[in-house]
């Protein structure tokens, strides 16, 4: 399924959630007042406005998966592998990425349009959309594999109130909430309300939280000289400073304008 790079929103059409899929996942959407949101779908939790989300943590077990069909280059629109532990539902990576890893395969990424059920260490089946070919030819060997990973906007969670680094990529600020399993828009960009948690410095640099009490979903203020905070990176620029546990206002930076 095709969409365009962006979609131009009304004001308020941030706020617009349901049970049913309006648009491709990760699609893109300006609103006339600048702020940038995509489209998501919240994962089996009920999500809460105003907190950082970010993508499922990917399934190791998907990752570097022996093929079992070869691939012919400018022929071949879909792919078998042998899972690893963690099994694939029916189109659990529709609109998910299938990716060749294999040192002399390398640099073919793909947009996958669908994907049938396996159990844990079966085999799993995903297809490309129409139009779209395998570009090299691959046989059937020891160390010919792929990767495959769910859109980063399926299934998006709270990020964790850890010390630990991130642990998926941090995809954006719901800006109301959407119910669990139902799809709504993000922001990634421009003026937003987020928790916050700590001190933050207006004007300075914000990151996702670290704190294992109150981080969960809050923004932070982004010391370089802490290894974790300079790992996670930068995400926003502080406007009003709020108190901790507070709701302040940012100017999120997680994607560009362009």
């Amino acid at each position: 399924m095709s969409f365009p790079n962006t979609i131009q929103g009304a004001y308020a059409a941030s706020w617009d959630t349901g049970s049913i899929k309006l648009y491709p996942l990760g699609q893109r959407m300006e609103c006339p007042n600048g702020r940038i949101f995509r489209y998501a779908e919240m994962g089996s939790t009920a999500g809460v406005a105003s907190r950082l989300y970010q993508s499922e943590v990917p399934a190791s077990n998907w990752k570097d998966t022996l093929i079992t069909t070869a691939l012919t280059a400018g022929s071949t629109t879909k792919v078998s592998y042998t899972l690893g532990a963690t099994a694939q539902e029916k189109d659990d990576i529709k609109e998910g990425y299938v990716l060749l890893t294999e040192l002399n395969d390398l640099g073919e990424v793909h947009r996958v349009a669908g994907n049938v059920a396996a159990v844990a260490s079966g085999v799993g089946t995903l297809f490309l959309y129409p139009g779209d070919v395998f570009k090299q030819t691959v046989t059937v060997d020891t160390g010919n594999v792929i990767t495959t990973i769910k859109n980063p906007y399926k299934d998006i969670i709270l990020t964790p109130a850890s010390a630990a680094a991130a642990t998926a990529y941090q995809v954006g600020v719901p800006q109301v909430a959407i119910a669990g399993d139902a799809y709504g828009w993000v922001q990634t960009h421009g003026v937003c309300s987020c928790d916050t948690e700590g001190t933050v410095r207006i004007g300075y640099e914000a990151r996702a939280s670290e704190d294992t009490t109150d981080g969960e979903g809050a923004l932070a203020d982004m010391v370089y000289g802490e290894a974790d905070d300079a790992d996670i990176g930068t995400i926003a620029r502080v406007m009003e400073v709020a108190p901790t546990t507070d709701f302040g206002t940012y100017f999120l930076t997680i994607e560009g304008i362009g």
